[in-house]
């Protein structure tokens, strides 16, 4: 799936006690701000297992965590009314795909994209049937939606997208002095950039829960149209 370009929409109140650890930066900061609402959003790409969704034809091992392609997948194994019967004969994985899914369930739930890929018995076949049935049964998230969580973080589907734009665009004033990232953390962003998902940004050095919650935050500040 790929989200429509969207513009950033400051309607940021400047408020001085708010912004008041932002002083002698506060123009310059703006400034930057402004920029950021000048360029469009960039198209999230979120990968696809062969050519279902509107991002087109990838690869089978480029569907990636912290996607609402992958949320699906982990959505709809986890939940209880999706059984061995079920995935066979409605969504038409193997027997042993099936079991194999249902028996990782049964000792715990699916938290992350590889325990579904490299699960015993598991083919390709298995996981293209399964993310395309998933995709199309109302397991895929969107807006408000949860997308799962993060260095004990809960994002939607919104969140996520927002949260990645800033980590992306932002100048380094606007993570150091606004958000109030640690400057290792911001150093680690921007050496990182593009981060492409919502779990590529919390695996990166110096970013924890703080920091994926200042980042969170403010990004549902800034109010994308």
């Amino acid at each position: 799936m790929s989200y429509t370009s969207q513009r950033l929409r400051l309607g940021v109140i400047w408020n001085t006690a708010k912004w008041s650890r932002c002083t002698d930066n506060c123009l310059a900061v703006l400034v930057c701000l402004l920029a950021m609402g000048a360029c469009e959003a960039p198209t999230s790409e979120f990968a696809t297992v062969n050519g279902s969704s509107e991002a087109g034809s990838t690869n089978f091992f480029e569907l990636r965590d912290g996607t609402p392609e992958a949320s699906a997948v982990l959505r709809a194994l986890n939940d209880p009314a999706v059984t061995v019967e079920r995935l066979i004969g409605e969504v038409g994985v193997s027997q042993d795909a099936a079991q194999s899914w249902i028996a990782h369930r049964d000792h715990q739930f699916f938290r992350e994209l590889a325990e579904v890929l490299f699960a015993d018995a598991v083919t390709e076949r298995d996981v293209r049937l399964l993310a395309q049935w998933a995709w199309s049964s109302g397991y895929l998230p969107y807006g408000e939606s949860t997308l799962g969580t993060w260095d004990e973080v809960e994002f939607t589907v919104e969140a996520a997208q927002r949260t990645l734009y800033l980590a992306n665009k932002a100048e380094q004033v606007v993570l150091d002095e606004i958000v109030g990232l640690d400057r290792r953390a911001v150093e680690s962003i921007l050496s990182a950039r593009p981060v492409s998902t919502i779990a590529e940004l919390s695996t990166l050095f110096w970013i924890g829960p703080e920091a994926m919650q200042l980042l969170k935050a403010f990004a549902l500040e800034m109010n994308f149209l």
